[in-house]
């Protein structure tokens, strides 16, 4: 899981969450993805 908190001029805090996906292939190559969109912060939902 990603996270990245940000701060706006006004003072007002965000954080979104990314999942992260990372396994190996038969072969051995090792693959990771994260997901295209971000989630929102549940805390806040």
């Amino acid at each position: 899981m990603l996270t990245d908190t940000s701060t706006d001029e006004d003072g007002y805090t965000s954080t979104s969450h990314t999942p992260v996906i990372a396994f190996s292939t038969h072969e051995g190559t090792t693959v990771t993805a994260c997901c295209a969109d971000e989630l929102p912060d549940p805390a806040n939902a």
